[in-house]
């Protein structure tokens, strides 16, 4: 089996909380991007998974939709807007896993954090593009979706305003993981008010459980 998420996280999460090969779940992953590179989504996709990304770049949206995925070009947050400022950062830096574009980074608004980290980096572009906003729950039950298996979230430290637009008592969803560079440990206080236990942490990305499982 082929893999294609950072740090190995698909593998993981394939190995620990998903077994049987037999069973084709859902997957949502906020935040896609590109098709493959660094997709937290495509090796259950391969496997027979329901794969929906949503991703407000019209750039890997397209992207996504030439490679025959089901995607839905909106950013998430915890409330709907139209015609809404996205900063997008382009980053020519090599690493071991190819060159970093549009993939870091980007978001509906730079947080301080974030743009502290980006006085240190080298090669990166800044500008603005309008999207539209929707909640994920919203999306969700316009596709008539009530269980989700895996829900990953990797939108530049907007993770939390993602899960605050998800009523986890009317969609179940499994397992959440989520991106959290800077290891905030509001992300996991959050969480565990909603009925989440931190399972397990593969350097940033954080995995969820319901407490219940």
């Amino acid at each position: 089996m082929k893999f294609y998420a950072e740090l190995n996280t698909d593998k993981i999460i394939r190995e620990k909380y998903f077994q049987d090969l037999s069973y084709k779940g859902i997957i949502v992953e906020v935040g896609g991007a590109t098709p493959e590179f660094l997709s937290m989504s495509k090796h259950f996709q391969e496997n027979g998974w329901r794969s929906i990304i949503i991703e407000p770049n019209p750039m890997f949206a397209e992207l996504q939709k030439q490679s025959g995925n089901e995607v839905y070009q909106y950013a998430c947050s915890d409330e709907n807007k139209n015609n809404v400022d996205f900063t997008v950062i382009t980053q020519n830096v090599e690493t071991r896993e190819g060159v970093i574009t549009d993939h870091s980074f980007s978001s509906l608004h730079l947080k301080q954090e974030y743009s502290d980290l980006l006085k240190t980096a080298r090669g990166f572009e800044e500008r603005k593009i309008k999207v539209d906003v929707k909640r994920l729950g919203d999306i969700l039950g316009e596709l008539s979706i009530n269980n989700v298996d895996i829900l990953s979230i990797d939108t530049e430290g907007w993770e939390i305003e993602v899960m605050n637009g998800i009523d986890v008592e009317k969609t179940n969803v499994k397992l959440v993981v989520m991106e959290n560079l800077m290891h905030c440990q509001f992300y996991t206080e959050y969480m565990e008010s909603i009925g989440y236990s931190l399972r397990e942490r593969i350097e940033y990305n954080y995995i969820y459980t319901k407490k219940d499982q």
